[in-house]
């Protein structure tokens, strides 16, 4: 994934910065793992992703757009970010407004936990989270 693409992920996610790398465990599982039991649950993900949509609601509508998540970036990249950005909203916008709510995002991480928990055991371990970093193909 280009460089753009992982600060859109960081962004929306709220990944913080995936630039530490070096760190054992992938910044999803970090930031998902509100126990710090080394796995992730579906709740935990959710809670994570509650939290950032809340951050990225500067206006407190109840509603994330695509300028909102922007000004979670540093400034430089977020002109060369916005597509991404825009096909992110896409994505999880079930309405079609060009909004999302927090009840959109909490849908997609019910499919993207499902995804990512291959051996559906209701827990992300190291290994499944690290496909939430993993590069698209």
């Amino acid at each position: 994934m280009k460089a753009i693409g992982k600060w859109i992920l960081c962004a929306v996610m709220g990944l913080g910065a995936w630039a530490q790398a070096a760190e054992a465990r992938p910044p999803a599982c970090k930031q998902w793992d509100k126990n710090r039991d080394g796995q992730v649950k579906l709740l935990e993900m959710q809670t994570a992703l509650r939290e950032q949509f809340l951050k990225a609601d500067a206006n407190k509508d109840g509603f994330v757009t695509a300028d909102e998540i922007l000004q979670l970036m540093p400034f430089f990249v977020r002109d060369k970010a916005r597509p991404g950005v825009q096909t992110y909203i896409r994505t999880q916008d079930n309405n079609g407004d060009g909004k999302i709510t927090l009840e959109e995002v909490m849908q997609a991480a019910k499919k993207r936990f499902a995804a990512l928990d291959n051996n559906q055991d209701g827990a992300l371990s190291e290994s499944e989270c690290q496909k939430a970093e993993a590069p698209e193909k």
